[in-house]
């Protein structure tokens, strides 16, 4: 086998190593472009279901807070209801006290 051989065969074995190279670079491009589209992909799911989620919780917590203010509303509609039953009765009363005073009769 002369040199020339040899010198032909590496160059043939270099020119294949380099397209080896070449498709690998070509399949890592490929594989981090991949990569990145599914990173991208999940970090919107992953978004939108924490917005879901934080949407969901918010109307609960708005929910139980409506139905607390209605309680406590009610409470104090009660409270004023017999406040005002109350101060119409000593009025009654005050009227009845000063017409009986002045000797009307009612």
């Amino acid at each position: 086998m002369s040199l020339e051989s040899v010198y032909e065969i590496v160059r043939k074995i270099d020119q294949q190593v380099d397209e080896i190279y070449k498709l690998r670079d070509s399949y890592e491009s490929e594989i981090l472009k991949k990569v990145s589209s599914v990173k991208e992909s999940v970090r919107n799911e992953v978004e939108s279901v924490i917005k879901q989620l934080i949407e969901e919780r918010r109307k609960e917590l708005e929910k139980v807070i409506e139905e607390e203010v209605n309680k406590y509303k009610e409470g104090l509609v009660a409270k004023l209801n017999d406040f005002k039953s109350k101060v119409e009765a000593v009025i009654d009363k005050v009227i009845d006290e000063v017409l009986k005073i002045l000797g009307v009769s009612v």
